[in-house]
């Protein structure tokens, strides 16, 4: 019979402590690390203390984060369902990117919430997970499509030889519009699925309340699906969004508005400015809501594992569920047509003007004349 030392019976007492970590996580080996996963059992140190703490931290943010991003999105929709938005070239584009997060809202955020609240962590395979991860994905990437449309339609837009773009453009008929958004919507659901029919898989993150690709694997199948959901999902987006823009900063910069051209000119390139202006901070806001989670998903493709440590991975995970709230604010500040807008409607739920038939002035949102111009935003 063999008698074990004190730094066997040790080892041996390390080794099953480390398996039960991985047995808690719903993983029983080390084959294809998510980058949230811990690889030892003193990485989770009190994990405990980091439950009771950071746990209800990250509900309320998920709830403060649900909570605006439902109400501003809303009211996003109702505004530029208004009369003088709906003849706005991006109304379109911007009503279905206020969908996309409302769907992730609705229909994505409540299964991390609920995980959180209920102490059941997601598992790699279970229905929750693949769904909180495909949802998540194919809403994001589709929504990231949408602002490459606006982008290039923006550009051909302004920098169009015609003094007035009309709903006769072949290029903003509402055939061509729901094409485009229709491919985006597709878009992302095939980026997405992929993990559905075998190849890669989604997997939860360290604390269990959220899914995802399975970035830190090893795996020739779950590589080279990372590398190409990073590809057409991130790159390829803002490299069209950086070419857009490009051209119409040169546009505009080349176009110098001469005095005798008369006011009405020189206002429409001062209303041009804004635009762009608007659109660049809805671009640079999704951007940064992102990237973190782009720059740790490659650290993990590098590393093959992960990155940041239990209660860390989190953050950048926060910080892409935030990018819901942020274009209703910036249309609420950037846009004096998206206020007014919001003034009237406000002033009709409350008087009842919708409905009215003494002062039919008073409702009129916008003259006849004018509503077959199609004016960007």
């Amino acid at each position: 019979m063999v008698r074990m030392t004190d730094d066997d019976m040790a080892g041996k007492s390390f080794e099953n402590k480390t398996n039960a970590s991985f047995s808690t996580n719903g993983r029983s080996d080390l084959h294809g690390l998510s980058i949230f996963d811990i690889t030892t059992n003193a990485s989770s140190t009190g994990s405990l203390a980091w439950y009771d703490r950071n746990y209800y931290s990250y509900g309320t943010v998920m709830f403060f984060i649900l909570t605006l991003g439902f109400l501003g999105n809303v009211l996003t929709i109702i505004v530029f369902l208004q009369r003088e938005q709906r003849t706005k070239v991006i109304a379109p584009f911007v009503i279905n990117l206020a969908v996309a997060d409302l769907f992730i809202v609705l229909f994505g955020y409540p299964v991390a919430i609920t995980a959180n609240l209920s102490g059941m962590k997601l598992v790699s395979g279970e229905s929750r997970c693949t769904w909180s991860a495909f949802v998540n994905g194919a809403t994001g990437i589709a929504s990231i499509a949408m602002l490459t449309e606006i982008s290039v339609l923006m550009c051909y837009t302004i920098t169009s030889v015609k003094p007035v773009v009309t709903r006769k453009d072949k290029f903003l008929s509402r055939k061509f519009t729901v094409s485009v958004l229709v491919g985006a919507w597709i878009y992302g659901i095939l980026s997405m699925s992929p993990p559905l029919l075998g190849w890669s898989r989604f997997v939860p993150g360290s604390a269990g309340i959220s899914c995802g690709p399975e970035w830190g694997s090893s795996t020739i199948e779950a590589l080279t699906y990372s590398i190409g959901l990073m590809f057409i999902g991130f790159f390829l987006p803002m490299t069209i969004i950086l070419v857009s823009f490009y051209r119409i900063y040169r546009f505009l910069s080349q176009s110098n508005v001469p005095t005798n051209l008369g006011i009405l000119q020189s206002r429409h390139h001062q209303s041009q400015m804004k635009i762009v202006h608007m659109i660049i901070m809805t671009i640079v806001a999704f951007v940064i809501s992102w990237s973190p989670y782009c720059a740790v998903s490659l650290g993990a493709m590098f590393r093959r594992g992960h990155v940041l440590a239990h209660g860390e991975a989190e953050i950048p995970e926060l910080l892409a569920k935030s990018s819901v709230i942020y274009n209703p604010i910036i249309y609420m500040t950037m846009s004096k047509n998206f206020r007014k807008t919001v003034k009237r409607t406000i002033f009709q739920s409350l008087s009842g003007c919708s409905r009215s038939l003494v002062r039919p002035s008073v409702c009129s949102l916008q003259p006849r004349a004018h509503r077959d111009r199609k004016e960007f935003v």
